[in-house]
């Protein structure tokens, strides 16, 4: 309806891609995958096709972590979570620079100098100005911030349930220490059938921009075949 639609669970996010994908395949066998939180959403997707009676060959979660997995250990203090917080996002800054040069400053600069913007609007919107904004007049900072926060909501709301199916789960080989994570990323008593791990270089937030995602689509690639 030409709206930004608030409150929808991570089942009702799935249900609405899949309506997209029957639309131009109404039959499987599929092939889903998704970034980050998009591997939930894909891994939801699939056990509601194979619960419709398709066939789901392949799931692909890219640095898909478990939800309760995203949360630092508890015996992790304030002081060790900043500490392992900040050194990650110094390590990361720096691999984007040594990848991508100066020109890497100025286009994180305007990122950021957006992203605040965005935020600023945000907090000056009460909750029914957002929701009666059409799309289509929004900047993307705006649209992405507002997402960002629904699905951040959604995903503290997900409890995943078993699936049985073939999955290939890319994981960053740098990992945020002190989390819950594990080789893989939390996902053991959920994903049972078989599951193989693949480790991508780089952090979560560059692990699909250049060099790192050469290997990505090399790996996934190999896989489809």
């Amino acid at each position: 309806d030409g709206k930004i639609v608030k409150g929808l669970s991570m089942e009702e996010m799935a249900a609405s891609y899949l309506e997209e994908i029957r639309s131009f395949q109404p039959e499987g066998p599929y092939y889903l995958g998704g970034f980050c939180l998009g591997g939930s959403l894909a891994l939801l997707a699939a056990q509601q096709l194979i619960e419709a009676g398709e066939e789901v060959a392949l799931v692909i979660m890219i640095q898909t972590t478990h939800p309760d997995a995203i949360r630092f250990k508890p015996e992790t203090t304030q002081m060790q979570r900043l500490w392992y917080s900040t050194s990650k996002r110094i390590d990361l800054e720096m691999e984007n620079l040594s990848h991508r040069g100066w020109k890497y400053i100025v286009e994180r600069g305007r990122h950021l100098w957006n992203r605040a913007g965005a935020r600023a609007a945000m907090l000056l919107d009460s909750v029914a100005e957002r929701e009666t904004k059409d799309p289509a007049k929004l900047p993307m900072n705006y649209i992405l911030e507002v997402l960002g926060v629904e699905h951040e909501r959604a995903l503290h709301e997900f409890v995943p349930r078993p699936y049985g199916g073939d999955v290939v789960l890319f994981r960053a080989s740098k990992q945020l220490v002190g989390q819950n994570v594990d080789e893989i990323l939390g996902w053991k008593n959920v994903l049972t059938g078989h599951t193989d791990v693949c480790e991508i270089p780089g952090h979560q937030q560059n692990m699909m921009s250049l060099p790192n995602a050469v290997k990505l689509g090399t790996e996934i690639t190999s896989r489809l075949k």
